[in-house]
């Protein structure tokens, strides 16, 4: 079982809206993490990625949920791993060799959310956003907007690049 670098994700209003990877030290609880993680996983079997989630209380790992696919909170692993959560999950399944995971650089991510229902909305901002360094913008394409539907991710070296790139993003509805 290999892990990857531990992911730490913010919910807002119960969803997912910031990820960060190697932006913050765990210390020991990412070992601990890892061993419940890794009982658990063994306990299941199967192959594939398996996004493991806890709670940290204190010096406590409290186990939250495991998904037994690519998750949306591992979506920051596309901008900062030589391997992302997709190709993992691929190789995985499909048995190929995984030599090792690398993580490339640090990262955070946060999603772009609709906040109404449109099936003609349109997305300004991206060139000022893109124009901050190391600050990448993905669009998921979807062609109808609802109140709290993710329509993208914008990636950035840390959380508060994320956040001022996300901040120069608007929709039109």
């Amino acid at each position: 079982t290999l892990f990857c670098p531990v992911l730490r994700h913010q919910q807002i209003d119960g969803d997912f809206k910031i990820s960060e990877q190697r932006t913050f030290d765990m210390g020991a609880l990412e070992g601990k993490a890892q061993k419940m993680a890794q009982k658990i996983i063994d306990d299941l079997g199967g192959y594939g990625l398996f996004g493991v989630e806890f709670f940290i209380r204190g010096q406590e790992v409290i186990f939250s949920e495991l998904s037994p696919r690519p998750h949306d909170t591992g979506l920051l692993t596309l901008y900062t791993q030589n391997l992302s959560e997709f190709d993992l999950h691929a190789r995985a399944i499909l048995h190929l060799p995984i030599s090792d995971i690398t993580a490339l650089r640090s990262g955070a991510c946060h999603t772009i959310n609709a906040e109404r229902a449109s099936s003609n909305y349109t997305v300004h901002g991206l060139a000022e956003a893109e124009a901050m360094p190391d600050v990448e913008v993905m669009l998921f394409g979807k062609p109808d907007a609802y109140p709290n539907r993710r329509l993208g991710i914008v990636f950035a070296p840390n959380v508060e690049t994320a956040i001022a790139a996300h901040a120069k993003i608007t929709l039109d509805y």
